[in-house]
């Protein structure tokens, strides 16, 4: 949840399969919109879900593979902004204002 806009709300993870879902909500949860990730071909879980304390159209998601995706259009579009590793994988993400 973004603190300036507390009707903002994000949800993700996985199926029982392993394949991911990222829902977002504008009205304090009443309704959720399917975020889609098309152009991402990792399929992998969502474990975490950091949001910009100023922008609300910006967030990052933190898969189990270790790809971090940004999107920066409230989750119209995503970009990799780091690419799987067998050496990491996010349980946690934090932005910092630095």
């Amino acid at each position: 949840m973004n603190k300036n806009r507390p009707n903002i709300l994000w949800t993700g993870g996985a199926t029982y399969f392993f394949s991911p879902f990222l829902y977002k909500s504008n009205n304090f949860s009443e309704s959720w919109k399917f975020i889609s990730l098309a152009n991402i071909t990792w399929d992998d879980a969502y474990l975490s879900i950091a949001l910009h304390s100023a922008d609300s159209n910006i967030a990052y998601v933190g898969m189990l593979m270790g790809v971090v995706l940004k999107t920066d259009d409230g989750g119209n579009t995503w970009l990799p902004i780091l690419v799987p590793s067998e050496r990491r994988a996010f349980v946690g993400l934090a932005l910092s204002r630095d």
